[in-house]
């Protein structure tokens, strides 16, 4: 008879059994190691997303990018997504790459990976608390498709996630 040890994963993604051989005086029965019967060799996938204060400033890939480099003059964000996208490091070579893979509707958003990030760097809008110091907005979370990927990061300043929008059908 054999007993459950655990699980692992080939190279292809499929997860398998662990047994190994055991005596005829274990119960007939076959129990994981862990003595749990509803184990799931799955682990949980993290949620993809991150903090941000004020609105939610989900808008349109291409604008958030454009405004980036031609606004900010951050070609810095074109770069980096150029890379990440294996193109060229130029604006509209970026902007096809991103219609190519997510759509013409893509969208983005930057994050900060941390609350305490987000407050820090972004939560100052001028409301002063009980004492007349200024007070930090409060960051909300916000939680991502799981097609977004990351296309600049600038470590505790935030990250810029572009993705398209899933569309979930309503239940009736």
């Amino acid at each position: 008879m054999k007993r459950v040890k655990g699980f692992f994963t080939d190279k292809k993604g499929k997860t398998h059994p662990v047994t190994e051989n055991v005596g005829r005086n274990i119960a007939q029965s076959v129990i994981p190691a862990n003595g749990r019967l509803n184990v799931s060799p799955e682990k949980k996938k993290k949620e993809k997303g991150g903090w941000r204060v004020g609105d939610s400033q989900v808008t349109k890939a291409d604008r958030v990018i454009t405004f980036e480099a031609e606004e900010l003059g951050n070609e810095h964000v074109v770069e980096e997504a150029a890379r990440k996208l294996g193109t060229k490091p130029f604006l509209k070579e970026v902007l096809d790459a991103i219609t190519k893979k997510w759509g013409a509707n893509a969208e983005a958003v930057w994050l900060c990976d941390k609350k305490s990030d987000a407050e820090h760097n972004y939560g100052f809008s001028g409301r002063l608390d009980e004492t007349g110091k200024t007070k930090p907005d409060s960051a909300f979370k916000v939680i991502l498709p799981r097609n977004a990927e990351v296309l600049c990061d600038l470590e505790d300043e935030g990250k810029l996630y572009v993705y398209q929008k899933e569309i979930k059908p309503h239940k009736f």
